[in-house]
């Protein structure tokens, strides 16, 4: 704070307290003994602030012998580079020259403007006024966030700003700043539990070396998919089938946040929470549910409705004007709005239902209606709260016409977000999709999410909930449940194709969207025993689960649909089970898949499935590869190739060729091989294969490295790792690491070769990865010589600094050492 101590006392008393009612600590020169000089303390006083207020009426103040300009001035131009807010006091009849001449060219150069004020309080008024809208539009903003994993998953972005809850974000701050390491914020539907753990996280995640990562749970309603969710938000790269174990792993040593929104559904996953925080010391644990984990170590926050009535008149006032630009609450109008808050007995949502009503009523038609419909509703053995919620969705659901009530039913069925398209499709016909889906808008009963990149749309769980119990009452639930299966059985027969086509990455991205969704329609296919719709979804969203490294989660569904044993179709049967033995022989278990494929040929034998059959044989070169050895393996992928070719099936000849490289890789046999390393990864290119081109480079890179080609190699794996980043494709590095490890050894840098073959060891025994016998053998042939070299004591502590390196810093070396530069995609 800068003015004259000549006048404006009781402005600057002001002032403080404005600042101080902020929790801000204001800062300004007053007299007294120092043993500095006046100027080189409030210089000194401005090097640490972040806000520069002025004040000034009349005095231009005090110059200093030797200087040019009082200090004010001073204070004022040195300013320069932070949020200033001048207040100037009038009338001032005997305003001084040079202040007047400083506050013209003040507003002659348009870089601050500045507000006149004439009494104490007003002043008061406008600074606190003026200070909230800064810190909200200024300094929240320019927060860096904290260095967050690549694939994490982001917080989501708020639609509309915070609105109060002090007490309860200085009560987590407390909690977490005092060791508690898993923190659940209860409460009941609509009180604004993830709203809440959001701004916490947001404005905590800098205090945490590996930031936060938020995983939404609405869209999962098994137990069961919980870890596969934490899976997916977090980036894990796992081809284990133990997803659980892959967690603890990737969170050991690491320092995060981790969001678990709306935990109430899958509480009995609470074990696997409890897992991951005594396997990682390092991660905090934020839930909102509307029920305890009930685990060792918990807290409890119970989030309680806005209780403030300035709070919750700011947020109703906030939502009414988002609704109607011109809403303005008169004095009248704000006991009334009060009023209506506590009917609504502060719940958030309740508030944020009504008041977009705004539209269509006054204050007073509202409280009215309100008082008439609202607050006798709802179960009797209800919490009052739960009551008067249920009792808002009710009387926003009476509003809407008899077509706007169908399309509101009909759309609960989506579980996450959904598009316009399959709104379409499962409205059905006789329904003005368009103009309900627009009104459902307006109403804040569904919401759009344009910051996904498309126009996608979603509901609140609570208004999703009890849309759902009106599409039952309605007797309307199973053909519109036909509906949504028939969309995505539709959408995954298209992705199946995709996937294997130059859109690949646009339909990867299309399946992270749908995620929920579909697996609503994989769960509806379990339950009510269609195996066959099962089976269709799983054949076309196989491979989106290989690109997600999601294998467990994948034969989690073929193990439900195989269930159904011998009742089912022969060669539904034979789909699923190929499909599975694809995964087995991708998580290692290759004698088993050894065992089911004859199963799976005999029954898809003359059944037309021609590139079933073809994929079957080109999975069935890893088992005889080593069982039968190089020669049955080699006719094994050649068949397939043949196969793929009869097709015209360019994705399956492009993973044909690939594995054939592979294979040579495998056993160290490059001889007459011809371009057939050069034909593979042509194939993949024109296919648009983002993983075949990965995986084909490092088959190059393995050549290179062979024929002491050591810097193409080099080449190779950077290109690999790239294509892996760019594609977004969440797999395995450990070959990449193997092969630099090697080029460390050529350049005589035998303890880093030691600790990245080591890490490289560490990632196939956690993933249950094969490393076939001639394979296996060179690499103890390698580690023999390097243990020769460097001794027995620097080798062994070479394997440990090694098995104790994380995925992260493994990345960053791995790419340094490949010539990738590391440039964010976001």
């Amino acid at each position: 704070m800068s003015s004259t101590l000549q006048e404006l006392a009781p402005e600057r008393a002001a002032a403080r307290a404005a600042i101080e009612s902020l929790q801000l600590i204001p800062v300004l020169f007053e007299l007294g003994a120092r043993p500095h000089p006046p100027q080189a303390l409030y210089r000194a006083y401005l090097e640490q602030s972040q806000l520069f207020v002025g004040l000034y009426w009349q005095s231009y103040g005090w110059t200093a012998p030797g200087e040019s300009v009082s200090g004010i001035e001073d204070e004022y131009r040195m300013s320069s580079g932070l949020p200033r807010l001048l207040y100037v006091k009038e009338p001032a009849a005997e305003r001084e020259q040079r202040l007047s001449d400083l506050l013209g060219r003040i507003e002659s150069q348009g870089m601050v403007s500045y507000r006149r004020f004439e009494a104490v309080e007003e002043l008061r008024g406008l600074l606190t006024q003026d200070l909230a809208i800064l810190l909200t539009e200024r300094f929240e903003l320019a927060v860096a966030p904290a260095a967050v994993a690549p694939s994490a998953q982001a917080l989501p972005s708020p639609r509309t700003s915070f609105v109060g809850r002090t007490s309860e974000l200085g009560r987590i701050d407390e909690l977490l700043g005092a060791g508690t390491r898993l923190l659940t914020l209860t409460g009941p539907g609509g009180i604004g539990k993830t709203r809440l753990a959001v701004e916490a996280a947001q404005r905590l995640r800098n205090q945490f070396g590996d930031g936060v990562a938020f995983v939404p749970l609405d869209g999962v309603d098994d137990a069961e998919l919980v870890p596969s969710a934490v899976h997916q938000a977090l980036g894990v790269r796992d081809l284990t089938g133990d997803t659980v174990a892959a967690l603890e792993e990737y969170l050991r040593g690491k320092e995060l946040l981790l969001v678990l929104d709306n935990f109430e559904h899958v509480v009995s996953a609470a074990p696997v929470v409890a897992r991951l925080l005594e396997v990682a010391s390092g991660l905090t644990v934020l839930v909102t549910s509307r029920e305890l984990l009930r685990l060792s170590g918990e807290r409890e926050l119970a989030v309680p409705p806005i209780s403030a009535e300035d709070e919750a008149v700011a947020l109703f006032t906030e939502r009414a004007a988002a609704a109607r630009h011109a809403f303005e609450l008169s004095d009248e109008d704000v006991a009334l709005v009060a009023e209506i808050c506590r009917r609504l007995d502060g719940v958030p949502l309740a508030i944020e239902l009504a008041a977009p009503r705004m539209r269509l009523l006054t204050p007073a038609q509202l409280l009215e209606r309100l008082s008439k419909r609202l607050v006798l509703e709802g179960p009797r053995d209800a919490p009052a709260r739960q009551r008067t919620l249920e009792a808002a969705i009710a009387w926003s659901y009476e509003l809407l016409t008899a077509g706007e009530r169908r399309v509101f039913e009909r759309l609960a069925v989506f579980h996450g977000s959904f598009t316009l398209e399959a709104a379409e499709a499962v409205a059905g016909a006789g329904t003005d999709l368009v103009d309900s889906l627009a009104s459902l808008l307006d109403k804040s009963i569904v919401y759009r999410l344009p910051e996904l990149g498309e126009t996608r749309f979603a509901m609140l769980r609570m208004i999703r909930e009890y849309a759902l119990e009106r599409l039952a009452d309605a007797g309307d639930a199973d053909e519109t449940l036909e509906r949504l299966a028939g969309y995505y059985l539709q959408l995954a027969q298209q992705a199946g194709e995709g996937l294997r086509s130059a859109a690949q990455r646009q339909w990867k991205r299309t399946l992270d969207l749908e995620a929920d969704n579909i697996r609503a329609v994989l769960g509806w296919a379990v339950e009510r025993q269609r195996i066959r719709e099962l089976g269709a979804l799983m054949n076309g969203i196989m491979l989106w689960f290989m690109l997600q490294s999601n294998l467990d989660e994948g034969r989690t569904w073929l193990g439900h649909g195989l269930a159904a044993g011998s009742t089912v179709d022969a060669v539904v049967r034979g789909q699923l089970l190929a499909n599975d033995v694809a995964l087995a022989v991708l998580e290692g278990e290759l004698e088993e898949a050894a065992v089911a494929l004859p199963e799976a040929q005999a029954l898809l034998a003359g059944s037309g499935e021609a590139r079933t059959l073809a994929e079957l044989t080109l999975m069935l070169s890893f088992p005889a590869a080593a069982i039968e050895g190089e020669k049955r393996a080699y006719a094994q992928a050649r068949e397939s190739l043949a196969g793929f070719e009869a097709l015209d099936d360019l994705w399956g000849m492009s993973i044909s060729l690939s594995v054939m490289c592979r294979l040579r890789t495998i056993f160290d046999d490059y001889v007459d091989e011809g371009d057939l390393f050069e034909r593979a990864l042509a194939a993949a290119e024109r296919v648009g294969d983002d993983l075949g081109i990965g995986l084909q480079l490092v088959n190059m890179a393995n050549r290179s490295l062979a024929t002491g080609e050591y810097e193409a190699a080099r080449n190779f794996v950077g290109r690999s790792l790239e294509q892996m980043r760019t594609g977004r494709i969440v797999y395995s590095n450990e070959e990449a690491l193997e092969i630099l490890a090697k080029l460390e050894r050529v350049e005589g840098r035998d303890e880093h070769a030691v600790e990245l073959l080591a890490a490289a060891d560490r990632f196939r025994h956690e993933r249950h990865i094969p490393l076939l016998r001639p394979a296996h053998e060179r690499r103890e042939r390698l580690l023999d010589e390097l243990r020769s070299n460097l001794g027995d004591d620097v080798f062994e502590a070479a394997c440990r600094r090694g098995r104790k390196l994380d995925d992260a810093t493994l990345q960053e070396t791995a790419f340094q050492l490949a010539g990738v530069g590391l440039v964010s995609l976001e």
